[in-house]
């Protein structure tokens, strides 16, 4: 964790055809502060530790400035929508996308310090893959599609619209019925 803060401005867009629940949270067990006006994000702050009259003023500052402090955010997104947020914070910020309605495995995203301090875009998308028969069997025949493997990739693109390539960057699956 650094112990300089990091200013990240986020432009988050759905691009799928599914109704996505992304969470924000930051690693090591510390809180990151968010400034956004969007209905669409749903805050939940960290727990105020503020023993003196002097630490509640600093802390009365920076939630003006930078937002309230912040343990995890979620936002839920319906299809073809954008949020933009600024999100301060001093270490790896972890989203966490899932699929609503749908059963799958959660994808998962982490941006490293490094990546923060600019102007970052995040694109979700939608893949579809392997065709499934109703007994659950791979189909080969195209008629025969009970269900298909729905992949939810997200891309990260820099100021300059450079892709960032991030390691820990795992997409969200399910099987949808066709």
């Amino acid at each position: 964790m650094s112990v300089l803060t990091n200013s990240t401005h986020f432009n988050i867009t759905n691009n799928s055809s599914k109704l996505l629940h992304v969470y924000i949270s930051c690693d090591q067990q510390s809180s990151f502060r968010i400034n956004h006006s969007s209905s669409l994000i749903k805050e939940s702050s960290a727990k105020s530790t503020d023993h003196t009259f002097v630490s509640w003023m600093v802390d009365t500052v920076k939630n003006w400035s930078q937002g309230r402090s912040m343990r995890m955010v979620e936002i839920s997104f319906s299809p073809k929508t954008t949020v933009q947020c600024d999100v301060h914070c001093n270490g790896a910020l972890e989203f966490t996308t899932s699929i609503a309605n749908v059963d799958g495995s959660d994808g998962s995203l982490v941006i490293p310090p490094e990546n923060q301090g600019c102007e970052l875009d995040l694109f979700f998308s939608e893949n579809v893959g392997i065709g499934y028969k109703k007994n659950g069997d791979v189909a080969l025949d195209v008629n025969k599609i009970y269900s298909r493997t729905m992949v939810i990739p997200v891309k990260v693109k820099g100021t300059d619209g450079e892709l960032i390539d991030l390691e820990d960057n795992t997409p969200a699956t399910c099987n949808v019925l066709i």
